[in-house]
C-alpha cells in the first residue's frame, strides 16, 4: 500500500499541446470540466492542492508554490484556439 502511494505520487503529470498524461490515463483539453482547486486535511498538512479536473482524473499533490491551475487555464484556451485555426 505505502510503497505504491510513494511511488505513484513520484510519477509525472506529462502536459502536451492538447492533452495531459499520467501513468496511462488521458485527457485532453477539450474533455477537461473543471479547474477549481480543492485541499483536504492532508494537502493542508503538505501544503499541496489537487485538481478535478474530470469524473476519473486528478492532477494531485501539487504543491501550493506551484500555479498549476493559471497553466492550465492557459492550456484549455490555446487548446482552443488552435482547434478553431
Amino acid at each position: 500500500g505505502l510503497a505504491v502511494a510513494v511511488r505513484r505520487a513520484n510519477m509525472p503529470y506529462l502536459f502536451y499541446r492538447n492533452k495531459i498524461v499520467f501513468n496511462a490515463k488521458t485527457i485532453r483539453y477539450a474533455e477537461i470540466q473543471n479547474t477549481t482547486p480543492t485541499q483536504n486535511a492532508l494537502d493542508n498538512l503538505f501544503k499541496t492542492y489537487s485538481l478535478n479536473v474530470a469524473k476519473d482524473f486528478q492532477i494531485r499533490h501539487v504543491s501550493n508554490e506551484i500555479d498549476i491551475h493559471g497553466y492550465l487555464e492557459q492550456l484549455i484556451s490555446y487548446s482552443r484556439q488552435t482547434s478553431y485555426s
